[in-house]
């Protein structure tokens, strides 16, 4: 699957699967034969020191530590011709929890996120990435 869709969101798409138990998502079925309802998160999700050294998950994301990808094969759907591929890091992470489960186009929190100069849908570029910080921070903490 992956020789075909190109590079993967693998911030969005670790984060996406280890919040399905915990009741996080509803949905998350990349491999559509079984899922990854299986896996197993020993810790709450909001525990980023399981899996993460301490200092390198902090808010605000260091963006020019943490962008994300989406899958080369998967540009043109989001983006008509062309397109970098690149999602901001709280795109890819905050998402993977916080979409509403509505279309996608029509999601609120992605709106929000947007609004707030996240990009999603692989929107971005890195060289449009580097050196900004995220206006998330403004208003949100890691508690919240």
């Amino acid at each position: 699957e992956s020789e075909v869709q190109g590079s993967v969101d693998f911030m969005f798409m670790v984060h996406a699967i280890h919040g399905i138990e915990q009741g996080k998502r509803e949905r998350f079925d990349r491999r559509r034969d079984h899922g990854y309802t299986y896996v197993g998160n020993a810790n709450s999700i909001l525990a980023c020191q399981s899996c993460h050294l301490e200092g390198t998950y902090d808010f605000p994301v260091d963006r020019n530590a943490r962008i994300g990808v989406i899958a080369d094969g998967q540009k043109e759907a989001f983006l008509g011709v062309g397109g970098t591929g690149v999602n901001s890091a709280e795109a890819s992470v905050c998402f993977s929890c916080h979409e509403s489960g509505v279309d996608l186009d029509a999601d609120p929190v992605k709106a929000h996120m947007v609004t707030f100069g996240a990009t999603m849908d692989g929107s971005g570029s890195h060289a449009g990435l580097l050196g900004e910080v995220s206006a998330c921070t403004g208003c949100h903490t890691p508690a919240n």
